[in-house]
């Protein structure tokens, strides 16, 4: 998810709308499959947390964050 609030299935661009059935296509385990969610470190938190709390309402319980480490 970019700041701007556009979502990415893999390198594809996915509208909001579209999120749920293009997951459940991919998912090879249905609702059992591990889903991680990268949000960019500027990403707006409300957004990140409205695409978890969609997928979790889908029935996808397995939802991991990917964070970046900042460089030091």
């Amino acid at each position: 998810m970019t700041p701007e609030g556009t979502i990415y299935v893999g390198d594809d661009v996915v509208a909001e709308a579209d999120l749920i059935n293009t997951v459940t296509a991919l998912a090879t385990n249905g609702t059992e499959d591990r889903i991680f969610l990268r949000g960019d470190t500027t990403a707006n938190y409300g957004s990140v947390m409205r695409v978890m709390g969609m997928l979790s309402a889908a029935g996808f319980t397995k939802i991991g964050l990917i964070t970046q480490q900042q460089d030091q």
